[in-house]
C-alpha cells in the first residue's frame, strides 16, 4: 500500500484560501506533510497511478470540509496545467490532468484538456532554485488551444504542487490574455 489509513489521517487540511492579486489559490494541504510529499513523489515520478485513488479521497475530504463549490460560479470549467508532449510521452501521463479529472467528478464540472497548451519543452522546475530563473524557464511556454468562448469565463486551474508560483502565474497570464474573468488555482500541496 502506498499510504496507510493512519498516515492518511495525518495529512493536514488547509481551511483557508490564499489570495493573490491575479487569482485565488486553493491548496488541499501543505507540502511539508511527509506522507503527502511521498505520495505526490511516487505518483509523479515513479508513475504509481494507484495514488490517484488516495488523492481522490483526499480531495473529497478537503471538499467536505471547505465547501469550495459554494465559491465557484456554476459555469466554471476545470483546466489542468499541461505538460509538453515530449514530457507526456516520457512520463506516460500528466499528473495535473489526473487531479483535474478527480476534481471535475467531485464538483460536477467539465474538464477541458485542450484549452491551455504547453508550446515549450521547459526544464523541470524542481531542478531550478532561483525564483527569477523559474519565471524565465516558463515565460511564454503556454498558448490557447481550443479556447473559444473563454471571454468572461470562470476557470479552475489545476496543478499538483505550488512552489514559487511561476508555472501557475504564467498560465494565469495566458488565460487572462484570452479573456478569462475569474481564476481559481487548485493544487494538492503548497510549500511555505
Amino acid at each position: 500500500r502506498l499510504l496507510c489509513n493512519a498516515c492518511f489521517k495525518l495529512i493536514p487540511i488547509y481551511k483557508t484560501l490564499f489570495y493573490n492579486p491575479k487569482f485565488t489559490l486553493v491548496s488541499v494541504s501543505s507540502y511539508e506533510s511527509k506522507p503527502l510529499r511521498k505520495l505526490l513523489h511516487a505518483f509523479k515520478y515513479d508513475c504509481f497511478l494507484d495514488a490517484g485513488e488516495i488523492l481522490r479521497k483526499l480531495i473529497a475530504r478537503y471538499l467536505a470540509e471547505v465547501k469550495l463549490s459554494d465559491s465557484l460560479p456554476k459555469d466554471s470549467i476545470i483546466i489542468p496545467i499541461p505538460l509538453h508532449k515530449t514530457r507526456v510521452r516520457k512520463r506516460g501521463f500528466n499528473q495535473s490532468e489526473v487531479i483535474a479529472e478527480i476534481l471535475g467528478k467531485e464538483l460536477g464540472l467539465p474538464v477541458k484538456t485542450n484549452v491551455l497548451v504547453r508550446t515549450k519543452d521547459t526544464s523541470q522546475q524542481i531542478h531550478i532554485r532561483k525564483i527569477s530563473d523559474r519565471e524565465k524557464n516558463v515565460k511564454n511556454c503556454f498558448d490557447i488551444g481550443g479556447g473559444e468562448g473563454l471571454k468572461n469565463s470562470s476557470v479552475v486551474l489545476v496543478d499538483d504542487v505550488y512552489t514559487s508560483g511561476a508555472t501557475i502565474n504564467e498560465a494565469v497570464r495566458t488565460l487572462r490574455h484570452a479573456g478569462v474573468k475569474n481564476i481559481i488555482g487548485f493544487v494538492i500541496a503548497k510549500t511555505g
